[in-house]
């Protein structure tokens, strides 16, 4: 079947099969990508969401289309977000 394969389609996975092979609130690590993936579970379903771990965070730019489609506080702050996760902490 046609299927949209979004972030969110990827997070209702992950949340799926946690719930379904764990059954209680679980602990999310993600790499790179994933860690949009496991952000985006842990805001479609704060409850089953222990806590998030994000490694090699992807700071890929939302895609124009659907960032045009966001409410105004995300479209705003969206890009400065993304600058905040750029910072590597090293001041030397």
């Amino acid at each position: 079947p046609d299927l949209a394969y979004t972030f969110e389609t990827w997070a209702r996975l992950v949340l799926d099969f946690s719930q379904n092979l764990i059954g209680e609130p679980v602990f999310l690590v993600g790499n790179s990508i994933g860690c949009i993936v496991a952000l985006q579970a842990a805001v479609t379903s704060p409850a089953q969401i222990r806590g998030v771990v994000m490694l090699n965070c992807s700071l890929r730019m939302l895609h124009d289309r659907k960032r045009a489609s966001l409410p105004w506080p995300q479209r705003t702050f969206s890009p400065w977000f993304q600058k905040i996760l750029a910072l590597d902490g090293d001041n030397s």
